[in-house]
């Protein structure tokens, strides 16, 4: 049934990356974070202006999905100078492991 499709996923689909959704929620949260802030060390009350909730929230968002692609972009920049250098790619640093891994990095 469309109830159990819902609760149950399919283990054998393919799953999606969710980090342009989770970086512009928290994105979000931290831009409604300023507002709520900024409100409380001025002493005025926390519904002030509401709707800057929304518009820091907004910017929020826009900021963290705008750091995701810059993420992408400065990792596919540094393989490309490690390709022409003759180095391998690179999967990982320091024990962070990025989105990528070698097969993938050939098919550029």
């Amino acid at each position: 049934s469309c109830i159990t499709d819902i609760i149950t996923p399919d283990r054998n689909a393919k799953t999606t990356n969710t980090m342009p959704f989770t970086a512009a929620i928290f994105g979000g949260a931290m831009g409604a974070s300023a507002h709520y802030i900024t409100n409380a060390v001025r002493k005025v009350p926390l519904s002030r202006a509401p709707w800057n909730y929304i518009l820091y929230f907004g910017i929020g968002c826009w900021a963290g999905n705008g750091l995701y692609k810059w993420e992408e972009r400065l990792v596919e920049d540094i393989n490309e100078m490690r390709t022409d250098r003759g180095m391998a790619p690179m999967t990982s640093t320091g024990g962070y492991y990025l989105r990528y891994n070698v097969a993938d990095a050939g098919k550029e």
